[in-house]
């Protein structure tokens, strides 16, 4: 903000562009707070329903 000021900018240019910086910091921060999904895990009750439901038919 004041390096746009002090090179003559306008401060309506210096709130603008201070206003931007905050807004991409905190995407920034948003996106690195993200984590994936871990895959969920299937217990072999799961595995062993699921193969007798395929042969039955």
């Amino acid at each position: 903000m004041l390096i746009v000021l002090n090179n003559g900018g306008s401060p309506g240019t210096a709130y603008g562009v201070h206003g931007l910086t905050a807004l991409a910091a905190a995407t920034a921060a948003l996106l690195l707070r993200e984590r994936p999904r871990s895959p969920r895990r299937v217990s072999p009750n799961e595995i062993s329903h699921s193969a007798a439901a395929a042969d039955c038919c």
